[in-house]
């Protein structure tokens, strides 16, 4: 099987929906596909670029996307002759809509956010003119029921496959340590201004305690904590190893949680908000707060850090939570929508 995995977001920038494209493509090569991977940014030369991108914010963050009129052309000529295109935010312009509007190749469309105010008003009343148009994708799914939530008017027959992450690359921490790690951009809506408001009453708690921060960099000194910015996945990897809790203060527009599952297979005690999302992918194996609420963060990262056995035992069960997502059970899942998506079009075609 051939497979053309196209993302319209910036495949040179971080993101939770590149990460995936990017993850997917390798699994499916060490299963033996034929895949390229198809979008914007500037490319390493083992993907296929489409164009320039422009930053679009949106959601309490900033989406890079490409807009350029000629990346339309471009996204159809790099799909080439494939068995089946799998397209990440199929509505997501233009690289999206690009991909499979008009085709004739088999396609699945991934929707994968927790759309802002104004993307649900299109939806709403766009609503029967979307519905139309994606007759053309064989195989529609989501990653989360939150990501389905928002387009069920328009795509009701969504199949939920989830996110997935290695679980194998995930260390668990050999020793008990006051450090508690933060992953993330430093957009609004993950949380991290509530957790440096947090993390005052923690270390009056508890003096020793460490925060480390990965993907977000300031110019501010805080006691306590350290801003690593942007690491390598390894580094990431490293980082959550050597600590015992991991936190997710994110406020909201979560659609899924990956760094949740990532933390809870290197074995740390997951402390998140009680967003849906995370509720769904963490569920009993990890601690939640109120969104906003610092001084319930404080007190339940303070908590763990005081009870090393409790802070254990909530690691080992996020880790065996972690086993759900792996690779290994989500890979063939998506084999098997490929497949359906082949049978499919030859219907669709047929008509």
């Amino acid at each position: 099987m051939r497979v053309a995995i196209v993302c319209p977001y910036a495949l040179d920038r971080h993101g939770g929906v590149q990460d995936q494209a990017l993850r997917l493509r390798d699994q499916l090569r060490k299963a033996g596909y034929g895949v390229h991977l198809i979008g914007p940014g500037e490319s390493d030369g083992t993907w296929t670029s489409v164009g320039g991108t422009t930053n679009v914010e949106s959601n309490d963050a900033v989406a890079p996307v490409c807009l350029e009129p000629g990346a339309i052309q471009r996204v159809r000529e790099a799909i080439g002759d494939v068995d089946v295109v799998h397209i990440h935010e199929p509505l997501l312009p233009l690289v999206g809509p690009a991909s499979w509007i008009g085709s004739t190749t088999p396609t699945v469309g991934t929707f994968h956010a927790e759309p802002a105010i104004f993307v649900r008003a299109i939806y709403k009343f766009g609503g029967p003119l979307l519905s139309r148009l994606l007759e053309g994708v064989d195989v529609l799914t989501a990653v989360s029921s939150e990501a389905a939530g928002a387009v069920t008017g328009f795509a009701p027959d969504l199949e939920i496959v989830p996110n997935a992450v290695d679980v194998s690359l995930f260390a668990p921490q050999e020793r008990f340590s006051h450090r508690v790690a933060f992953v993330g951009r430093d957009d609004p809506r993950k949380g991290l201004d509530e957790l440096l408001d947090a993390w005052t009453r923690v270390r009056t708690m508890v003096p020793d305690a460490e925060l480390v921060v990965v993907g977000a960099a300031r110019g501010v000194r805080v006691e306590g904590v350290t801003f690593e910015g942007s690491v390598s996945d390894r580094r990431k990897r490293e980082v959550l190893a050597s600590s015992s809790i991991y936190c997710a203060p994110n406020t909201g527009n979560e659609s899924f949680g990956i760094t949740l599952i990532e933390g809870m297979a290197a074995g740390c005690a997951v402390v998140a908000t009680d967003l849906p999302a995370f509720l769904a992918v963490a569920g009993g194996a990890a601690d939640h707060v109120p969104v906003g609420d610092s001084r319930a963060l404080a007190d339940t990262l303070v908590s763990l850090l005081k009870d090393p056995a409790h802070a254990r035992s909530r690691g080992a069960s996020g880790r065996a939570r972690a086993a759900a997502f792996d690779w290994s059970r989500v890979l063939p899942r998506w084999v098997a929508v490929y497949e359906r998506a082949i049978e499919r079009a030859a219907g669709r075609i047929g008509r």
